[in-house]
């Protein structure tokens, strides 16, 4: 682990894992929810409203977040907190102003956008729903920007359970409205409580930052035009970078339902199977990352104040430890999907389709998990451009598959592609990773060793899931023991090799 129990990445680690860890378990349960409520083509409406919405926030929040990150974490490292704070308003500000114009924007055009781009009408009161979130979540996340610099990640933490709890809650309130009218549930009870998510999540952190006493001292040599212009100067790169990602990214999933009607299927088969994918597959892969994620978020003020003060050493341990644990999460979950895939999905979705999706992105876990946090280490050291180039090619694959592959082999096309752009990936990130940091890479400590940690402890795992089904033991019991028995003798391994292998 990271040098100290004490060490600020570390707890906010810890804090964000805890966070987005219940958080997501919650998500599981709300998803099972869903799946029964709106079914598997709701689901894949609901889904198909994403890529839109999220190109949109790319475009008002995700630079403007990581540069405020960068900026507000480099002026406290240099004991200015006055300058950290003019950083923070200047930001916000921007933010806030660009949200506002693209939620206008958003609501009117949200018919052509149905109708021209997503090839669906259904979506039309879904995207308009969704633009009233996109200032309340501006506002929170550069809030959340605000406390990652300061390395207090309580606020951000507390603010995502609050978000998910409200979602839950107004979503279950609107599915008993539908039944008390005699109406078919539909997609706008989900989008209906991710507004109240974002409006709730909005208020907690306003508050608490209003409460904050902040801190004045420090320099004032320095404008707050400047300020600005040094956030913009960072944020127009990521902004530009995310936007083009969700961009392709929203051109990959429009095309997903077509193609896969070129392939033989009806359009209800099509939105059915991306439902599947995308609102059962995918979120149980993305559990994982709770951690990767809740560190890449970490990773960036630290890596960018450890940069400022020039502690090369510090930022060659820190991207070590964290590839090292990162493929250790990714083999670990990589193991327990493929051998356990189909049981969850039938479990919690009463879906097959679901279950063969998990077995075969089983493989991405390793590769996916730690490109997000490398991600985090590139955009801390300021290389946004190369973040760019990487996942340009990736997408740039995925989409080839989806034009060229799903037609002739179905869904399995897409999940190949999706698994040979997320290989490059992290190939191109590692590689531009070690030209500014000289990281060592035993590939046999962290590579062969958690694979036979992996083996053997699915393989304990599968056998105790025989004996208790044999028992007539409850599925979820059953499965929860199996996986349990296969993460602690995992961890065990891991342990005794890590103590055994010379460092």
């Amino acid at each position: 682990m990271f040098s100290s129990a004490k060490h600020p990445v570390l707890t906010g680690t810890a804090i964000l894992t805890c966070a987005g860890t219940l958080s997501r378990l919650i998500g599981f349960f709300y998803r099972i929810f869903l799946s029964r409520t709106i079914g598997a083509q709701g689901l894949g409406i609901y889904q198909m409203i994403f890529p839109v919405y999220a190109f949109c926030l790319s475009g008002v929040t995700a630079g403007i977040q990581s540069a405020l990150s960068r900026c507000c974490s480099a002026a406290l490292s240099q004991g200015n907190p006055r300058k950290g704070w003019v950083f923070f308003l200047s930001g916000s500000g921007l933010s806030v102003g660009l949200s506002l114009i693209v939620s206008f924007f958003l609501y009117t055009r949200a018919p052509w956008i149905s109708l021209h781009i997503l090839y669906e009408i259904r979506c039309c009161e879904l995207l308009q729903l969704l633009a009233f979130s996109l200032p309340l979540c501006s506002i929170h996340t550069c809030i959340h920007a605000w406390y990652f610099s300061t390395r207090r990640t309580t606020v951000p933490a507390v603010s995502q359970l609050l978000e998910q709890f409200a979602r839950v809650g107004a979503s279950y309130v609107i599915y008993l409205i539908f039944l008390e009218q005699n109406l078919a549930p539909t997609p706008i009870l989900a989008v209906g409580g991710m507004l109240f998510g974002e409006l709730a999540a909005c208020f907690f952190c306003v508050v608490c930052l209003a409460f904050q006493k902040p801190s004045y001292k420090g320099t004032t040599d320095f404008r707050v035009r400047s300020c600005l212009w040094e956030v913009l100067t960072l944020s127009v790169p990521l902004t530009l970078n995310r936007m083009l990602v969700n961009l392709l990214q929203s051109t990959e999933a429009i095309l997903i339902p077509g193609k896969l009607e070129a392939s033989g299927l009806t359009n209800a088969q099509s939105l059915s199977l991306y439902g599947a994918l995308t609102g059962m597959a995918l979120p149980f892969i993305l559990f994982p990352s709770a951690i990767t994620s809740a560190l890449s978020t970490m990773l960036l003020p630290t890596i960018a104040g450890q940069q400022a003060a020039g502690k090369e050493d510090a930022i060659i341990r820190s991207t070590e430890q964290t590839i090292q644990y990162c493929l250790w999460l990714g083999f670990l979950s990589g193991g327990i999907f493929f051998f356990f895939g189909k049981e969850l999905a039938q479990i919690f979705y009463r879906n097959q389709d679901a279950g063969i999706f998990l077995q075969i992105l089983a493989f991405l876990c390793p590769f996916l998990y730690l490109t997000a946090t490398l991600t985090g280490i590139l955009n801390g050291l300021g290389h946004t451009v190369q973040c760019l180039i990487q996942n340009l090619a990736g997408l740039g694959i995925r989409i080839l598959f989806v034009t060229f592959a799903i037609p002739h082999m179905g869904i399995r096309g897409y999940l190949f592609g999706l698994l040979l752009s997320q290989l490059i990936i992290t190939g191109l990130n590692l590689i531009f990773l070690h030209k500014s940091v000289k990281f060592r890479f035993p590939a046999v400590e962290w590579i062969v060793l958690p694979c036979c940690g992996m083996i053997l402890g699915c393989g304990c795992g599968l056998f105790l899931y025989r004996i208790l089904s044999e028992m007539k033991m409850s599925g979820y019991i059953a499965l929860f023991g199996s996986v349990l028995i296969t993460g602690g003798i995992f961890l065990l391994m891991m342990k005794l090799f890590n103590q055994k292998t010379p460092r």
